[in-house]
């Protein structure tokens, strides 16, 4: 499982509009068949004046967001930072997630997520 994670400061006068912008611009991103499931999260309290949002995008391997980058995603990053253009920050990163306990205890590959069990 990979999680996609954007974080967005969004001026308070352009957050209404972004919100809703942001509805569409989820489900175009979900319509590309590269994510799973997502979330939208506000975070509190305000950031240097700007309100500040978390989208997580979940995928079912890196091959998945690697087409995702591949296949349409400065596009949509494109039109999104063209109409917000001077009004947001934002930040993002990837997150892999691995089995390290089976990797290291039971000689996994560190990808079967939560498959072990503890022998004590």
């Amino acid at each position: 499982m990979v999680n996609y994670s954007v974080t967005i400061d969004i001026l308070p006068t352009r957050e209404r509009e972004w919100v809703t912008y942001m509805l569409q611009h989820i489900k175009e991103v979900l319509d590309t068949g590269h994510f799973v499931d997502f979330t939208f999260k506000k975070v509190k309290p305000l950031v240097d004046g700007y309100e500040r949002y978390l989208i997580e995008y979940f995928s079912e391997s890196m091959l998945e967001y690697d087409r995702f980058e591949a296949n349409g995603a400065s596009k949509l990053r494109a039109d999104h930072d063209t109409r917000f253009a001077g009004a947001f920050k934002y930040g993002q990163s990837i997150t892999e997630y691995t089995d390290v306990l089976n990797a290291v205890f039971y000689g996994g590959d560190g990808r079967s997520l939560f498959k072990h069990e503890l022998a004590l």
